[in-house]
Order: structure tokens, then sequence, then C-alpha cells
């Protein structure tokens, strides 16, 4: 957990791995597949994130993690821009685990307008993110603060666009990667 929380996600990922082919109980070695899976979504790589979701997903019902498996799969589907795959996983969660809190969290993720965006910087407090955001508005840019979770915790994130491609907002970002405000820009749906 300390490589989550440091977002050390490749270090998290092999210690999870060591965890699931050493764990003892069947229990712990899903929960660190999981959590590998989690630290791959975390370190950007969504498609491998999936695919390890999904399998995943295979006996999630028997073992009463169907909700966090589907939610999360739904999640990285969206990080790739398959828009419809995810809604569809978004609304299974909230109709077969409808008192789960993954349900709650997928009507919120079935909510966002699909596009993608750039993320210039995310901040733990919203006052911190909203001068940034006043300072991108200064340059001539729209920019908004978006509240998303990062763990447990609440962090709010400057975003600026709604490309309807991938494609579209890498080409914005070549356009003002000279700006110190844009260089660690990252795309986001």
């Amino acid at each position: 957990m300390y490589y989550l929380r440091t977002e050390d996600y490749d270090a998290a990922e092999v210690e999870f791995a060591y965890v699931a082919a050493h764990a003892t109980s069947p229990r712990l070695a899903r929960q660190a597949r999981i959590s590998a899976a989690d630290a791959v979504r975390g370190g950007r790589e969504f498609s491998r994130a999936a695919e390890m979701y999904a399998r995943l997903c295979a006996d999630a019902d028997r073992r009463g993690d169907a909700a966090e498996l589907m939610f999360k799969l739904g999640t990285a589907r969206r990080q790739e821009g398959r828009w419809d795959e995810a809604d569809q996983l978004f609304d299974r969660v909230r109709r077969l685990h409808s008192r789960s809190p993954y349900a709650a969290r997928a009507a919120q993720q079935r909510a966002v307008p699909r596009h993608f965006a750039l993320q210039l910087a995310s901040y733990g407090e919203r006052e911190s993110a909203e001068q940034k955001r006043r300072l991108i508005e200064a340059k001539g840019h729209a920019a908004a603060v978006v509240q998303s979770v990062h763990g447990s915790k609440p962090i709010f994130c400057v975003r600026v666009g709604a490309f309807p491609s991938r494609g579209e907002a890498l080409d914005f970002k070549s356009q003002v990667r000279d700006d110190p405000d844009f260089r660690a820009a990252e795309v986001v749906p």
C-alpha cells in the first residue's frame, strides 16, 4: 500500500504480484491481484488494467466482489475512451448491486460527459485548484475544477478543454507545449 500512496505504481504492481503468488490465503491472493490491477491503472496503463479486472470478474460473484470489479473495469474502459462499454458496466453495477457503495459511484461516473480534457494539476485543497484555474483563464484558456477521489481522499483537478477524441486533445497539448503550465498536462477522459 505504501507504493500506491506514494504513486510508485511499478513497484506497487511488483509487490502485489509477489504477494498474490506467495499468499497462503486465496482471499489475500485475490485482493493482491486486485491491488496489482489498481497499480497498473494508476500507472495509466488502462488497457492492461482492464484486462486484469476482466480476468478477476470471471469468478467475482462467487467471491462477493463483483460490484467493485465491474466498477473498476468500467473506470478503466472509460479511461481508454471506450464509453459505451463503460456505461454498460456502470449500468450493470447499478442494476445488479444497488445496495453496494459502488452503485452510487457508478451513477456518478455514468453522468460524466463523454470527452477528453487536459488535466494540468490536482490538489488536495479546492482553493489551490481555483487559483490555478484563474491563472489558466488569465492566459485565455477556459479551465474547470473537477472534484475526484484518489484512494479515499477528495482531490480537485484543473482541466482544460472538451475534446471529442484523445488525438484532438494531444494535438492541443502539442500547441501549448511551450507554456510551463501545460508541460506536465495529461490527457484524461
